[in-house]
């Protein structure tokens, strides 16, 4: 496999991963979905690329909580005696994207989003924020790109569950299921099929 793309709850300035379980304010704790072999394929796949939807201080932190996964073989000479070819090591937020720096072996910022600024990048990470001497805006998608991301490989808009809060998922949700309906409605009317109801 050349990439491995990986939504996370929490990444560090070092470029870990949490996705084990959070601490409450009120104590106790928020279970998460688990890191499912993250471990391993942190390091075996050319391309590690992690996302984060809501750039936030709870999600862009100094030290992460408990280590699920983490890129730990960064260098060509650390990955090469393993079999593991080099490849980019990225996290992707609503923000910028953040390149984990094989000297520093930290995060710094690559990209940032069309109308970000710097200082909204700064005020959103829980970390001493660094900005490669490179960095530039991501340029925008063509129309073209946007038509196929929500017309051919998103159509019901699934991908939008992720960025969006608690309070608003459930009226999303109940318009993704209209749409599914109206989709599989079409679809057996299209086969002459009666429709249950």
């Amino acid at each position: 496999m050349t990439h491995e793309i990986v939504g996370a709850a929490q990444v560090d300035r070092r470029g870990r991963v949490n996705t084990i379980a959070l601490r409450k304010p009120s104590g106790g704790s928020i279970r998460l979905p688990g890191q499912g072999g993250m471990a391993d394929v942190a390091n075996m796949h050319r391309d590690y690329l992690l996302y984060v939807p809501r750039h936030s201080i709870q999600s862009l932190v100094d030290e992460v909580e408990i280590v699920s996964s983490a890129r730990g073989l960064l260098t060509p000479a650390e990955r090469e005696p393993m079999g593991y070819r080099t490849g980019k090591a990225l996290v992707f937020t609503d923000l910028c994207v953040f390149r984990l720096d094989e000297g520093t072996r930290e995060l710094a910022v690559i990209e940032t989003m069309p109308g970000v600024t710097r200082q909204q990048i700064r005020d959103a990470t829980g970390f001493a924020v660094t900005f490669d001497a490179d960095c530039r805006e991501v340029s925008l998608p063509s129309s073209d790109t946007l038509a196929v991301l929500r017309d051919r490989i998103d159509p019901l808009g699934l991908r939008r569950l992720e960025f969006v809060s608690a309070k608003e998922r459930g009226a999303l949700i109940a318009e993704i299921l209209e749409a599914d309906r109206a989709v599989v409605e079409r679809c057996v009317a299209a086969q002459g099929l009666p429709i249950a109801s």
